[in-house]
């Protein structure tokens, strides 16, 4: 099932969010501070999508 979604992400950016689930990132760095990194990332179109899940979920 999962294949679906998963097939539509790069194979970096797939590995990159393994590593970030199973906490193999920098271990210096704080979550909050990966995810702050990961977020600056992102396009604004990416970013306005994300905030557009969180509306609905509320």
């Amino acid at each position: 099932m999962t294949e679906l979604y998963i097939e539509h992400y790069p194979l970096e950016k797939q590995m990159e969010y393994n590593s970030l689930l199973l906490n193999l990132g920098d271990k210096k760095k704080s979550q909050k501070e990966q995810l702050m990194e990961q977020l600056a990332t992102l396009s604004v179109d990416e970013l306005q999508k994300i905030l557009s899940m969180k509306k609905i979920a509320d």
